[in-house]
């Protein structure tokens, strides 16, 4: 209630408000694009032609200051953006969504899932290689990273790339009291048997 008619410009940052107009921004640029030459382009690309449709969303803050979380966030909801446009311009069941990808599973067998959840379900992999607990968060990044999500000309969700920099190295050989290692060490320790753990020396 006490943001009613105020201006966006005049409240702090909100994670889904910025990701709206984020979104909303670029989907403007390519329709403006779109009309004025008779195509639409893709958004992410090393073309200088489509460099106009490019946003970019900074996250910084402290340690603890929820930065991953928020990261996260700000996926989910251009992910879910992408999927209601999908759905909507694929009216018809004959013609599944193009974010659609056939993916094979553990026992061989091929099952689809949208691009969108195949970008969502990265996050846990870079955390277990990337994230460790500190005495201030439990779930710490200790690197950094860029994250470039690919939509076409109708705004469908098209594809993602992740570099990552800066990785504590560090922390493999030493940590402060009250901290931890990265949390794949952990994770193996979980999933290995007496045997396994016996044959890397493990205790």
């Amino acid at each position: 209630d006490n943001n009613a008619g105020k201006d966006n410009e005049e409240l702090p940052p909100h994670v889904y408000a910025l990701a709206d107009a984020t979104y909303r921004s670029m989907m403007l640029k390519l329709d403006v694009e779109g009309s004025g030459s008779g195509g639409g382009r893709g958004v992410r690309s090393t073309s200088s032609a489509t460099s106009g449709c490019d946003q970019s969303i900074l996250v910084s803050g402290e340690s603890g200051a929820g930065k991953t979380v928020t990261t996260k966030f700000i996926m989910q909801y251009l992910a879910t953006l992408s999927q209601r446009c999908a759905e909507a311009k694929e009216g018809n069941a004959a013609n599944p969504p193009r974010s659609k990808r056939p993916v094979v599973k553990k026992d061989g067998s091929l099952n689809n899932v949208n691009i969108e959840q195949q970008v969502l379900q990265s996050n846990p992999i870079l955390e277990s290689f990337g994230n460790a607990r500190t005495v201030r968060n439990d779930n710490s990044s200790r690197f950094g990273k860029f994250i470039e999500i690919k939509f076409n000309k109708s705004g469908t969700l098209i594809g993602a790339s992740i570099e990552t920099y800066l990785l504590e190295k560090v922390r493999l050989i030493s940590q402060s009291e009250g901290e931890r290692n990265y949390h794949v060490f952990y994770e193996m320790l979980m999933g290995m048997n007496d045997e396994e753990i016996d044959q890397f020396l493990l205790t």
